[in-house]
């Protein structure tokens, strides 16, 4: 199988991408990126698993890494440029993965668009704006701040729920040390 390391970018209008895997008769997984990140960004060997049985597509959309064009102002706007890519590739029916802001505009476009969405995967997201959102960053730094034992122990059953549960950053280590982890 290619690997994501040694696939080349493809371009379609603005879009440059990556594609790869093996079942390019199902339903692509389209992947999109945290700010600040390209395709490129992304770990070769997690979208290498991925791409072991789906159809994986990772885009750069307009204005961000290979892609031409100018980055759009809002989150509203990068969902329609999603949506444009999705189109331009034929495809009427998509799974789509955000990370981040990603995970943003992922749910902008499952709100544009839903018949689109096959299935949607948010990741280290929430939500665009809202009650709360100011929130975020502070619960993410105290929560990121303190040891891995302390985040597990008490993340799970006491943060406010605008807290992404895949904040959490535990070691491999702290799973051998502490198994029950995992059935969390």
């Amino acid at each position: 199988m290619t690997s994501y390391l040694t696939t080349h970018n493809k371009f379609i209008g603005q879009f440059a991408y990556r594609e790869l895997g093996t079942d390019h008769n199902g339903l692509p997984l389209i992947m999109l990126t945290h700010l600040s990140a390209t395709l490129a960004d992304w770990d070769p060997l997690f979208i290498d698993q991925l791409a072991g049985q789906n159809h994986v597509i990772a885009v750069d959309l307009p204005g961000v890494g290979a892609s031409r064009g100018q980055v759009p102002p809002t989150i509203e706007e990068m969902a329609s440029q999603v949506i444009e890519f999705v189109q331009l590739l034929g495809f009427s029916k998509i799974n789509l993965l955000g990370l981040s802001m990603g995970g943003m505009i992922a749910q902008a476009v499952a709100e544009k668009k839903p018949e689109l969405i096959n299935r949607l995967v948010l990741a280290g997201t929430g939500p665009r704006g809202g009650q709360g959102i100011a929130q975020v960053s502070t619960i993410t730094f105290t929560t990121m701040s303190q040891p891995p034992s302390a985040k597990v122990d008490g993340l799970w059953a006491n943060t406010p729920v605008l807290s992404i549960r895949t904040t959490i950053c535990i070691d491999t280590d702290d799973l051998l040390e502490q198994p029950q982890l995992l059935e969390q």
